[in-house]
């Protein structure tokens, strides 16, 4: 019927076309279909039966994240009590059920994939239940799984009843430039400082730690004290660091520095290491955490657990940046063959007034696809919580997102790509569907949510159930996770006897023993004909 016999035309014309087009809106808002339109199963999209099985459809079938995309980098977002914990999860136990090669009756069984994985869990609750899920695991396996269990994990703690060792500059950063680890170890105790330090007193630090990074020595301060108020000890210290760059600057440290800034970076540094639980994680000489916890192959799954239980909030913080850090940094020396994933909550709390770690994600968000390694990062309000450039940065590099219950803001990143028949596409317009989806999305059911992978439309998922125990209560949880302490998390704990003592040893032997033994003088370097015959030695006969 057109416009102008619409127009001109009788009553009865324009009665009829009123009635057509309320069926045509009718249908269009899912009112008044006279028979139920079979949706195909959103499941057609993920034809890969090797991936990770990562979500429910309507009808149970099991959908799994494409194998191509599980080490790339993702996003898992929603508001506190969606779900969104309990999918990471699961997520988790099934790469390790995967590793152990014993699969739990909950979980669709699926290839081990090889990943490596690594969670840093700054408020605790994720990292807990991993590993009281672990130990029930564990409880339940026969004896030859409990012993790949235990070989699977290396641990970090913040617990007075042992150290999990963490030294200053990690493990594997010892192929990192020693410039590099310093300045940005600086950058990130800075930000969790409850003081602002000079820029003087900042680069005293940097360059100090330099040279423990050259020498491999931990963060001691008895050491420290002797080498800033000690000038024949540091020039013996020096003898050992092959930087020359280094050795000079420090050997004129007294006519260079005030001591007024030498005195306020020891008190930085004994502020830094003077809660215990810190002093004894990286104040353990690395030979003797591999005497106490004897050698073994890298893990597999590495958990942080940073909850602030033992420590203040800003210094269990602090340690979850510093870790964060690390194992960004170690990606760029790991085997790329190795799959990886890197898996952070509550992003939002890490990233708070934390520009240096920002930084560090924006690059590794475009860089660490090349290293074999991705980025899950897990978290609530991405758009208030985290600043919105590295928003923009993480959703442009992120290939998957699950979206869990969220407000109108995170909705928004997957409205574009669900599919038109979706339940929850109810308007005329498409002002008004979006409308009604962002209200949607707004009160999702826990655990229910959208996952989007790049290429593909966003499909309405639940995520699979896990295994609780039964009861789930926190006393239980807790008692569970002693139970993990005791058998898996053992391998990667020193008692803090044992770490005392070796501290105590390591200062004996180093600070006031003789293995800084004395060596021939160069000479003090107070000209600049001093500073090249220095240079000239070094050029003839090498480093003494």
């Amino acid at each position: 019927m057109g416009l102008l016999s619409f127009l001109t035309g009788n009553d009865a014309d324009r009665r009829a076309y009123e009635r057509a087009r309320f069926r045509w809106r009718s249908t269009r808002e899912g009112k008044a279909r006279s028979t139920p339109v079979e949706r195909p199963s959103v499941a057609r999209h993920f034809p890969d039966r090797t991936g990770i099985p990562i979500g429910l459809t309507a009808d149970g079938e099991v959908v799994r994240l494409p194998s191509a995309v599980e080490t790339r980098h993702g996003i898992i977002a929603g508001s506190s009590g969606s779900g969104k914990s309990s999918f990471a999860l699961g997520v988790v136990l099934q790469l390790i059920d995967a590793a152990c090669g014993w699969t739990t009756t909950v979980f669709p069984a699926f290839p081990d994939p090889g990943t490596s994985l690594e969670l840093i869990d700054p408020k605790g609750e994720l990292a807990t239940l991993v590993m009281a899920l672990t130990a029930a695991i564990y409880d339940a396996a026969p004896e030859a799984v409990q012993e790949r269990l235990t070989g699977l994990f290396r641990l970090f703690d913040l617990t007075v009843d042992g150290v999990t060792p963490m030294p200053l500059f990690g493990t594997a950063t010892d192929a990192l430039p020693p410039a590099y680890r310093a300045d940005l170890r600086v950058q990130v105790e800075d930000e969790g400082a409850d003081h602002r330090a000079t820029e003087l007193s900042r680069y005293v630090r940097a360059q100090y730690y330099k040279v423990l990074a050259h020498l491999g020595y931990p963060l001691n301060y008895a050491f420290s004290l002797r080498f800033f108020t000690d000038p024949l000890f540091r020039a013996r210290v020096l003898e050992r660091v092959p930087e020359r760059d280094l050795r000079l600057y420090w050997g004129n440290f007294d006519q260079l520095v005030p001591r007024a800034t030498a005195a306020a970076v020891l008190r930085f540094l004994h502020r830094r290491i003077g809660d215990k639980v810190i002093r004894l994680g990286i104040g353990l000489p690395k030979e003797d955490e591999a005497r106490l916890l004897g050698s073994r192959p890298p893990a597999r799954i590495t958990l942080g657990n940073f909850a602030a239980r033992t420590l203040p909030a800003a210094r269990a913080m602090e340690q979850a940046r510093l870790r964060t850090t690390d194992a960004c940094a170690e990606a760029v020396i790991r085997d790329a063959a190795t799959p990886g994933q890197l898996v952070v909550d509550e992003v939002g709390m890490l990233f708070h007034r934390s520009m240096a770690l920002q930084d560090v994600f924006a690059l590794a968000s475009r860089t660490l696809r090349s290293a074999g390694l991705g980025l899950t990062l897990i978290g609530q309000d991405f758009e208030t919580a985290v600043p919105g450039d590295l928003v923009t940065t993480l959703k442009l590099n992120a290939v998957w997102t699950a979206l869990f219950r969220s407000d109108a803001t995170e909705g928004s990143w997957v409205y574009p790509f669900v599919e038109t028949d979706d339940p929850a596409l109810v308007g005329a317009t498409d002002a008004e569907r979006k409308r009604n989806f962002l209200r949607h999305v707004q009160v999702l059911p826990t655990r229910r949510f959208y996952l989007h992978v790049k290429g593909l439309p966003a499909v309405p998922l639940t995520a699979l159930p896990v295994p609780y125990p039964d009861p789930a209560t926190p006393e239980r949880l807790m008692e569970l996770r002693e139970r993990f302490l005791a058998t898996i998390g053992k391998r990667s704990i020193v008692s803090v006897a044992d770490a005392e003592a070796a501290i105590e040893a390591w200062e004996a032997r180093v600070v006031a023993g003789s293995e800084i033994a004395p060596a021939e003088p160069r000479g003090r370097v107070v000209s600049m004909d001093d500073a090249f015959r220095d240079l000239d030695e070094e050029g003839s006969d090498g480093p003494r």
